[in-house]
């Protein structure tokens, strides 16, 4: 949007984010992160490549800093 501070996110990348979330609160009391991120690997067809979501995503999966 011209002149404001506003941004949309792709519908690809919520759709994303939101099945990511969806896993990742099935397996949080296994703290599995093999499967996780097993999981998260069949979710990137989804997205651009070039998305900042897969390394978040495995940011989260394996606990490492930002």
């Amino acid at each position: 949007m011209s002149g404001s501070c506003e941004f949309g996110i792709s519908p690809a990348v919520g759709k994303f984010y939101s099945q990511f979330n969806n896993v990742m609160a099935v397996l949080s009391k296994q703290n599995n992160e093999m499967t996780a991120a097993h999981l998260m690997k069949k979710l990137l067809p989804i997205i651009s490549p070039v998305s900042v979501a897969p390394s978040n995503s495995f940011r989260r999966i394996f606990n490492c800093c930002w």
